[in-house]
C-alpha cells in the first residue's frame, strides 16, 4: 500500500482511499483536536482503513457480492450501498478490536451522526463492551450483535439479515437527510480499488455468478464507476471503443479468464498469394469476378450483393507462429439465450478468442442464425477485442 497522505476533505469525514491511497482529511483532524489527541485520530483512522483491506472486504469480489446480497432485500441501489458501507464497517472495525485496543472508540465517541450511525454506534457500543456516548436503539442493537460478523463464511446470510433489520433508519435517512451521506470513516467506492483488483474482482464474481443475469444485475448497478475505472484500460472486454458498457460480454470474457486454453504455434510464412478473405458489400464499378453467388441471393444489386475482399495468405514455413482464428457461432432461436442461462458454445468462444488475442494473432466470428435469409453478422479478421 502507498504510504497514507494529508489532504482536503470534509470536516465530517476523516478517511478517503483510492486505488489503495489513503488520504487523511486535514479539516476532520482540525474539528476533532480539540476532543482527541491529533495522533490517536490518526491511528484510530489508519486501523479503520487497514482493517478493511486486512479483513474485510479483502476485496472487489466481495465487496460486490455482499452489495448483492443487501440488494435482494433492500430492492434499491442506495438503500443497499449504504447498508452495505455499515456493514463493512461494522466488520472490519470488530476484526480492528479483536486484535487491538484501537483509538477508533474515541473517533466514534465523538464524532457527529445521524439516526444510522447512533444505531451502527450502538452496536458496535454493546458488541465492543466500550461506552462510545450513545444511548436508545437498545433493541436494534441487542438484535444486530447477535449476527456473526467475524464469521467469514457467513457473511452473504449476515448482511442480508443486517440490511433487513436497519431497513427502517435507511428509508428515514434518504426521506430526511439523502441516503448519500458519509459516516465519519468514509464510504467504500470501486475507486478504492486498483487496475489489477477490479480485473480480478469482475473475474471472481463471473465465476461465482450461477447466470448471467445474476452477474449483470450487481455489475449494472456499478456501470459508470467501473466504465471510469477501467476504459484506460487497453483492451478491456465489455468496454467498447466508445466506452460503451456491455455486461453480458463482460460477463464471459471474465468468465473466460479462468480457463486457459494452449494455442499450438505452427510454422508459417506469407503465400505471397492472395485468397477470398471476407465479405464486403459491392457497389457499382467493383469487378463482377469477386462476387459471391451464395451469399449474394442470385441478384446483382448494391446492398444485396457480396464481393470477396482478398488478401495475402499464409501457408506452412519454417518460422513458427500463431494462426488465425475464426469463430463461428449458432445464435438461432434453439441455442440457449446467453444473456439469460449460461451458454457453454459463447463461454467456449470466449475461451478461445482470449487465447488467440493474448497471442497476438487475430480472430474473425460468425455468427448465424438462418444464413440464407440473412440472418448473419460477420466480424472480419482482427486483433481487436471489441468490435
Amino acid at each position: 500500500m502507498p504510504n497514507p497522505a494529508y489532504g482536503e476533505g470534509d470536516e465530517k469525514v476523516g478517511l478517503d482511499i483510492k486505488a489503495k491511497q489513503i488520504t487523511i482529511s486535514r479539516d476532520f483532524i482540525n474539528a476533532m483536536k480539540d476532543k482527541v489527541e491529533e495522533s490517536l485520530v490518526l491511528e484510530g483512522l489508519l486501523d479503520h482503513a487497514v482493517s478493511h483491506y486486512l479483513y474485510c472486504p479483502w476485496d472487489l469480489s466481495t465487496h460486490l457480492k455482499l452489495y448483492g446480497e443487501a440488494k435482494k432485500v433492500l430492492k434499491d441501489k442506495e438503500m443497499a450501498q449504504r447498508a452495505t458501507d455499515c456493514f463493512l464497517d461494522v466488520v472490519a472495525d470488530t476484526f480492528c478490536m479483536a486484535k487491538k485496543n484501537s483509538p477508533i472508540t474515541l473517533i466514534y465517541r465523538h464524532c457527529e451522526r445521524g439516526p444510522l450511525q447512533e444505531a451502527i454506534h450502538s452496536l458496535l457500543q454493546r458488541i465492543w463492551g466500550v461506552d462510545l456516548g450513545v444511548d436508545g436503539f437498545e433493541d436494534l442493537s441487542r438484535k444486530l450483535s447477535r449476527l456473526p460478523y467475524l464469521d467469514r463464511a457467513k457473511w452473504r446470510d449476515t448482511v442480508r439479515r443486517f440490511a433487513r433489520a436497519i431497513q427502517p433508519l435507511l428509508e428515514q435517512e434518504k426521506q430526511q437527510r439523502g441516503i448519500n451521506t458519509p459516516s465519519s470513516t468514509g464510504s467504500h467506492s470501486l475507486d478504492q480499488y486498483s487496475y489489477k483488483e477490479l480485473e480480478k474482482g469482475l473475474q471472481e464474481l463471473a465465476q461465482d455468478s450461477a447466470r448471467p443475469t445474476e452477474f449483470k444485475q450487481i455489475v449494472k448497478d456499478f456501470e459508470k464507476e467501473l466504465q471510469e475505472a477501467l476504459k484506460s484500460a487497453r483492451g478491456m472486454m465489455g468496454l467498447g471503443s466508445g466506452n460503451s458498457f456491455d455486461a453480458d460480454i463482460l460477463y464471459y470474457m471474465k468468465l473466460a479468464e479462468n480457463y486457459s486454453l494452449p494455442v499450438r504455434k505452427t510454422p508459417m510464412e506469407k503465400s505471397g498469394a492472395l485468397y477470398p478473405h471476407h465479405h464486403t458489400p459491392w457497389e457499382v464499378g467493383s469487378p463482377y469476378q469477386d462476387v459471391d453467388p451464395w451469399t449474394s441471393f442470385g441478384k446483382i444489386m448494391p446492398g444485396i450483393t457480396q464481393i470477396w475482399k482478398r488478401t495475402e495468405g499464409k501457408v506452412f514455413g519454417r518460422e513458427e507462429g500463431v494462426p488465425d482464428c475464426v469463430v463461428m457461432i449458432d445464435s438461432s432461436a434453439s441455442m440457449a439465450d446467453p444473456k439469460e442461462h449460461l451458454s457453454y458454445a459463447v463461454l467456449g468462444a470466449a475461451c478461445a478468442c482470449d487465447a488467440y488475442l493474448r497471442n497476438e494473432a487475430r480472430v474473425a466470428v460468425y455468427n448465424f442464425s438462418d444464413a440464407s435469409s440473412g440472418g448473419k453478422r460477420l466480424l472480419a479478421f482482427s486483433h481487436e477485442r471489441e468490435e
